[in-house]
């Protein structure tokens, strides 16, 4: 898809949310289009089938839609018999921090350290300050199996289904908003009309029904806990607009703070789109220098506090040890979209065949379930001696790796800061994905297992300046994170 062609879509898909103050709008996802990467383009492309497939493809759609809603409807009548644990009691209370992340397999059997806030909630006891967590469940696993392997004091896993009665309010009020949006689809150009049309469909899904059931928990929470200020992670999706507007509802002097923790460039769109004030955080902080530079750019956020608090990833100086003296070892670092691993294993795979003497490391998002993965992909069964699963944390591989291959993973900019040289996988056609596009420099580009295969066996003695100046670079732009720039802003009058 071309970026003018995406750039239209983002245009139609802020007035179809801005026309209309309707929370059920705000909730859907496909009004959310956060960057042209090809796995969130995929609903999009549906927009330029031919008027027969279109048809046919809305027929599906509609049933999917119908079928998802009632399934979200029967688990709440399901749930309504189920004593679910993890959900904390709230009481009245005058907390000074609300913090809403995410919980995945690791954090929820290691939950010292908040895999996207770091130290944060440290930090904030060390101020003498209050704070609660709210989780979304993001383990793959129900909320009883949860129960089993998580039990933090101060956390909140955010339940997605509600009571059987604000489930059928939620569902019968997107089915209102489908309606009107349905209407709507019956003018303006084609783009505009499938638009509509799709978001109509999309608003009745247990995707979008969740996303309210959220905004529906959150206010409670909010209502409650009274706190001073909300930070959340900030990537551009539909929950995050609805946790900024039911922050500012229930109080217009609530302090929200959106935390982008990876790295963002001009393509993306919802994060850098501009709602105005009701629907923005107060404040934006960033993990690098590169990402703040590109939202203050943008000359519609005035009054907006943005700037860079560092990222939670362990970042290493220029002058630390480089890749010197390491073993012809490659480490694959996909993204936690499942499409996207199976890209970078295939080709690694092929290459590993072509490559005996190098050894892959290949690395699951914190979000997959490699052992569930692996299982149920049969071409990954019987994988050659040179192929290994990565068992330990990302810092042991860091130490021992010399490449490591990627598309999309923010991961990289760690292993680049730890001297490991990076080679970025392009396929064509595809949008740049690369975290390490907004750098001067750039990473060996490959797009087929040959050409890694002829780079890996290449003397690359050659790239060693290459990658001492990407470390210098991302020095000068990424630093370890620090959250004591956040709480002083935000609570000036509070020591450290």
């Amino acid at each position: 898809m071309k970026r003018k062609t995406f750039n239209n879509i983002c245009k139609i898909c802020d007035r179809i949310i801005l026309e209309s103050n309707s929370v059920e709008r705000l909730a859907t996802n496909f009004l959310h289009p956060i960057r042209p990467h090809p796995v969130f383009l995929s609903q999009y492309r549906r927009l330029f089938y031919p008027k027969r497939h279109y048809n046919l493809l809305c027929y599906l759609l509609y049933l999917r839609s119908l079928l998802s809603g009632f399934q979200w409807l029967l688990k709440s009548i399901r749930n309504s018999f189920i004593r679910v644990l993890t959900q904390k009691s709230w009481s009245k209370t005058n907390l000074d921090i609300l913090i809403i992340s995410h919980l995945t397999k690791n954090s929820a059997t290691k939950p010292s350290k908040d895999p996207y806030f770091g130290n944060l909630a440290a930090e904030i006891s060390g101020r003498d300050l209050t704070h609660s967590t709210l989780l979304w469940n993001q383990t793959g696993l129900t909320m009883k199996e949860v129960e089993k392997i998580f039990n933090a004091r101060d956390s909140t896993i955010i339940p997605l289904i509600p009571s059987v009665r604000n489930a059928i309010k939620i569902y019968f009020s997107a089915i209102r908003q489908s309606r009107l949006l349905k209407k709507n689809s019956r003018s303006g150009s084609r783009l505009e009309r499938r638009c509509y049309h799709q978001a109509s469909f999309d608003i009745t899904r247990s995707t979008a029904l969740e996303n309210l059931a959220f905004l529906l928990f959150l206010e409670n929470v909010l209502e409650l806990s009274r706190p001073k200020l909300v930070i959340f992670t900030f990537e551009g999706h539909a929950w995050e607009r609805l946790a900024i507007s039911a922050s500012k509802q229930r109080n217009h002097k609530i302090i929200t703070v959106g935390y982008i923790h990876s790295s963002i460039y001009e393509a993306h769109h919802s994060i850098t789109r501009w709602f105005g004030t009701n629907l923005e955080p107060t404040s934006v902080v960033t993990s690098n220098d590169l990402s703040t530079r590109i939202l203050t750019a943008n000359v519609k956020r005035t009054g907006q506090e943005i700037y860079t608090v560092g990222s939670v990833r362990e970042l290493f100086g220029p002058l630390q040890a480089g890749s010197k003296n390491r073993g012809k070892v490659c480490l694959v670092l996909p993204e936690g979209i499942e499409s996207e691993m199976e890209r970078l294993f295939c080709i690694t795979l092929s290459c590993a065949l072509l490559c005996p003497e190098v050894q892959f490391i290949w690395r699951f998002h914190p979000l997959i379930n490699g052992t569930n993965y692996l299982e149920k992909n049969k071409r990954f069964h019987n994988l050659p001696q040179n192929i290994y699963i990565a068992e330990g944390d990302l810092l042991s591989d860091l130490s021992e790796a010399k490449w490591a291959v990627y598309r999309g993973s923010s991961s990289i900019i760690q292993a680049v800061s730890a001297g490991v040289f990076p080679i970025s996988l392009y396929i064509e056609g595809d949008d740049c994905i690369d975290p390490l596009h907004s750098l001067s420099l750039s990473s060996v580009v490959v797009s087929n297992a040959t050409d890694l295969a002829n780079f890996l066996r290449d003397n690359d003695s050659r790239f060693a300046k290459t990658l001492e100046e990407l470390r210098f670079e991302i020095s000068a732009n990424f630093r370890n994170v620090s959250w004591n720039l956040m709480l002083d802003k935000s609570f000036p009058n509070i020591p450290i």
